[in-house]
């Protein structure tokens, strides 16, 4: 099964020394976010991602990609600001 399905996967490289300070699964996350500002950032770096492609691409629920932002925010990694109607969550990768 598992072999029939990777030509569907999309390969990501993740910084073994960020997976060790940050863990598996928000390295995963930054990864995801990164690649999402390079594509559809504005000129001042701000991008948006609605939970649900966020959810689509990590296979992360809306309670783990909360308390995996916000460790990123505390951090410094990322900035997040809401905005539009309706609401939606727009990042900036530090």
């Amino acid at each position: 099964m598992w072999r029939s399905c990777s030509a569907i996967f999309t390969d990501y490289t993740l910084n073994k020394q960020i997976v060790k300070e940050l863990g598996i699964e928000s390295a995963f996350l930054l990864t995801i976010l990164i690649e999402a500002s390079d594509g559809l950032a504005d000129n001042e770096g701000w991008f948006y991602q609605t939970i649900e492609k966020i959810g689509e691409l990590t296979g992360l629920g809306r309670h783990k990609q909360d308390k995996i932002i916000k460790e990123l925010i505390d951090l410094k990694i990322l900035e997040q600001k809401n905005k539009g109607v309706p609401c939606k969550r727009y990042f900036k990768v530090n």
